[in-house]
């Protein structure tokens, strides 16, 4: 049994969002470990885990160590959300937030990527963000990576997508389509998708910000078998 390790950590007289912990779908996952390590007595340092659905969450209230694991058992995109606030603004807040998944080491599939970035004061279309028909695809993630905003104002900025495969629209595993997704601040969401096909795959949609500064990078994962 293989492991993979990703952290966070931040120190802010406010608050801000837990980002960067994403672990991708290209293997069969089996358990979650998170550790939240708080430095300030006045602060609350929150985390939540995801598949397709929150499957676990917890908090450390001020200074000290929390832990906690649960099972995630499938081939899916896991992700870590959450924040660090400090409850009175001149002590500040200080936060550490480590995450360790375990996973089969057969089970590791390869992937190919490709991104689409900007920043916008109003609404930017995606562009170019596809993957031709060069693999038999199993599966495929678009995931959305919400910015911090760049002035003191936090940003808030909202993102619709979808996936067309091979000229047709494409439902999520439970018959849905992907729902508007909104962030105030820095943070993620992936949506995955069942494909086993040789096809070609194309994201579309767009981003909205409401204030200047923030923005978004949207992220197209192919997976495949060699």
């Amino acid at each position: 049994m293989g492991e993979m390790k990703k952290s966070w950590h931040d120190d802010t007289r406010g608050g801000s969002n837990i980002e960067g912990i994403n672990f991708p779908a290209d293997r069969y996952w089996k358990t979650c470990s998170v550790t939240m390590n708080g430095i300030h007595r006045l602060q609350l340092l929150s985390t939540e885990v995801w598949t397709d659905k929150k499957i676990a969450g917890g908090s450390q209230d001020g200074e000290g160590q929390k832990k906690y694991q649960c099972g995630i058992n499938g081939m899916c995109v896991v992700t870590v959300n959450g924040y660090l606030k400090n409850k009175l603004n001149p002590s500040g807040a200080v936060g550490e937030v480590i995450v360790t998944c375990t996973y089969d080491d057969d089970s590791v599939v390869k992937s190919e990527s490709k991104t689409w970035e900007d920043r916008t004061a109003a609404n930017s279309l995606i562009q170019d963000l596809f993957l031709p028909a060069d693999h038999t695809w199993l599966k495929c993630e678009i995931r959305v990576d919400f910015h911090s905003s760049t002035t003191d104002n936090p940003s808030t900025t909202g993102c619709m997508v979808t996936l067309i495969k091979n000229g047709e629209l494409a439902f999520l595993p439970d018959g849905t389509l992907p729902l508007w997704a909104e962030k105030v601040g820095a943070g993620s969401v992936s949506y995955l998708f069942d494909i086993n096909a040789k096809v070609s795959l194309v994201a579309a949609g767009y981003i909205s910000n409401k204030i200047a500064g923030g923005g978004a990078k949207v992220t197209l994962t192919g997976y495949y078998k060699e």
